[in-house]
């Protein structure tokens, strides 16, 4: 990816995840014998942008090197979310929860806060750009 001179640029949660996930590579083949590519580190991508140069990737580039993690997570989502509806529905009927159910029932809290805050992480950058 070229780098460009710094202009107003989109940069969002999606291409910070971009970042940290080591989807950036760059060109270096005239530097080294030995490489050819190397991964820009999120530090060194706030490096190249302090001195006005930024890698510049589409949204759509990056979105579709994440093909069904929406469908994957939100079946995630939906299963979790059963468990505690199942487990809040059984304490109000008068059913006896188990601890092995409350412990089960903080995974999930914990899972669908994750879930919240990851939800636009794209699941895995196997060909960088």
């Amino acid at each position: 990816i070229p780098l460009q001179q710094h202009r107003v640029t989109k940069f969002n949660l999606l291409y910070g995840y971009f970042a940290l996930m080591g989807g950036f590579l760059i060109e270096v083949s005239n530097l080294y014998n030995s490489l050819c590519r190397l991964t820009l580190s999120p530090k060194g991508i706030a490096f190249l942008a302090k001195h006005d140069k930024f890698v510049e990737i589409p949204e759509s580039t990056i979105r579709d090197k994440s093909k069904a993690d929406t469908l994957a997570k939100r079946l995630d989502l939906l299963q979790v979310s059963w468990m505690l509806v199942q487990t809040i529905s059984r304490r109000i009927v008068g059913y006896p929860i188990t601890s092995l159910e409350v412990h089960t029932l903080v995974h999930v809290v914990c899972a669908i806060g994750m879930y919240g805050l990851w939800f636009k992480e794209p699941p895995d950058i196997r060909d960088p750009a």
